[in-house]
């Protein structure tokens, strides 16, 4: 069955709950039932194997051919086919990117509901921290170009608009939001009062599992540990949550020379300005507070110190 013919079952059960949950401690997982579609076979490829970059070229800057799949094939062979194309939009230059997103995002535009569709794949794919495929640059790309279309409604706009004001802060290579929080001290410190030549955040919740893994990797990390002790680093462990019962009878964990604090006034959350839709996360920041990292992983935190 032809996934337009489809998606008219259960288009919009959860579908509000995607666009503005924030999930802590747990993975997003894409749901095809959400949306109703079924399962179909197709004996060729829509994406052939390319003799040279300049074919690949060609093929993405023009994505209308894969607006036209959508009406040709079932939902599992368009996820496969969307899937194969950001790998290899991920492969030529950014122009080329825009123009091909653009191709594609006008072309669906001639079908609200396949439209929807589209966005609903982009999300799953680009956004939500459990894919394999998260990329930010082209997330924000196709939410420019959602956003010019007048094919969605105010909600779904007014979702597009805070996630793109979300995804835009704290860039690599941007300075990073300045964050203010109460110290296990009872004090009122702030990010930009910390002086370190490098700084640390470690976003974390000690009943989520992914977050005593993350620590466990941070506290015996070699490389880590000798940037610590020649005071070259600072670790600004953060309690993003409300439940400080919780974070009090934890701290015991977190070794003495970090820093340790909670968000009193939720505005991590509420400001929007970290993109905390899953945590453990991790900024590596740069002297003057220049995001080096955002949200990422212990074992490439290894790899940047190694080549300071």
């Amino acid at each position: 069955m032809l996934v337009k013919e489809n998606l008219y079952k259960g288009m919009w059960i959860g579908w509000i709950s995607i666009f503005f949950s924030m999930t802590a401690c747990n993975e997003k997982k894409t749901d095809a039932s959400c949306i109703g579609v079924k399962q179909g076979v197709l004996s060729e490829t829509l994406l052939p194997d390319y003799a040279g970059e300049g074919d690949l070229l060609n093929r993405y800057r023009d994505g209308v051919w894969l607006a036209d799949s959508i009406n040709r094939h079932s939902a599992e062979i368009f996820e496969n086919e969307f899937g194969n194309y950001i790998k290899r939009l991920k492969r030529i230059p950014s122009e080329t990117q825009d123009k091909s997103i653009a191709n594609l995002v006008r072309a669906m535009s001639a079908d609200s509901l396949s439209l929807l569709y589209l966005s609903k794949q982009v999300e799953d794919r680009l956004f939500y921290s459990g894919s394999s495929q998260v990329n930010e640059e082209l997330y924000l790309l196709f939410l420019h170009h959602f956003i010019k279309t007048d094919k969605f409604d105010s909600v779904m706009m007014l979702s597009f608009r805070q996630k793109q004001k979300m995804v835009s802060a704290n860039r690599p290579g941007l300075f990073c939001s300045d964050l203010s929080f109460m110290t296990d001290k009872e004090q009122v410190l702030r990010l930009y009062q910390i002086e370190s030549p490098y700084l640390l955040l470690y976003f974390y919740n000690p009943d989520c599992r992914e977050c005593v893994n993350t620590l466990h990797q941070l506290k015996n990390s070699e490389i880590i540990n000798v940037f610590q002790e020649k005071e070259q680093l600072q670790i600004v462990a953060i309690y993003p949550d409300a439940d400080l019962a919780v974070w009090r009878s934890e701290l015991n964990i977190l070794p003495a020379g970090w820093i340790k604090g909670y968000d009193a006034d939720q505005q991590i959350y509420t400001s929007r300005s970290f993109h905390l839709q899953a945590i453990p996360s991790l900024y590596l920041l740069a002297h003057d507070k220049r995001v080096l990292l955002k949200d990422t992983s212990v074992p490439i935190i290894e790899q940047v110190l190694k080549n300071l």
